[in-house]
């Protein structure tokens, strides 16, 4: 399994950070299962586009969540890489990253590096332990 994913967890970075409202209702802590609700306007590729749909949903899971869920099932995380970048203009207020190729977004200089945007990461399913020979 190789995976990734935004940190929609982020959504609360509006805050004070010159987010619009979009970003703002989704602060807080939300019930498992429950979708953040957002107005929506445009798309990730084009966000001037005409959309008929008035809102948007999403819903957010938490790394813990995620590296959990996948132990249960009796995956073996291999890696995880966080990333101080996406690509989509995650926040109105996130700056172009022209240096990594087109398309690119990153937080403003005073806050780039310091939160992942992004991640990936690989497991798999070890081989059942009859299967395994001892030397």
């Amino acid at each position: 399994m190789l995976g990734g994913q935004g940190l929609e967890g982020l959504v609360c970075l509006g805050q004070g950070v010159g987010g619009t409202d979009r970003h703002r209702q989704g602060a807080g802590v939300q019930e498992p299962g429950e979708p953040l609700a957002y107005p929506t306007q445009g798309s990730y590729a084009d966000p001037d586009a005409q959309v008929e749909a008035p809102t948007e949903y999403g819903w957010p899971h938490g790394m813990g969540e995620i590296i959990t869920v996948l132990a249960e099932a009796g995956l073996r995380v291999e890696w995880l890489h966080e990333y101080p970048y996406v690509p989509w203009k995650m926040f109105p207020f996130c700056v172009a990253a022209p240096e990594l190729g087109r398309s690119w977004w990153r937080l403003p200089d005073e806050l780039h590096g310091k939160l992942p945007l992004i991640f990936s990461l690989r497991a798999n399913l070890p081989p059942p332990a009859s299967s395994v020979v001892e030397a």
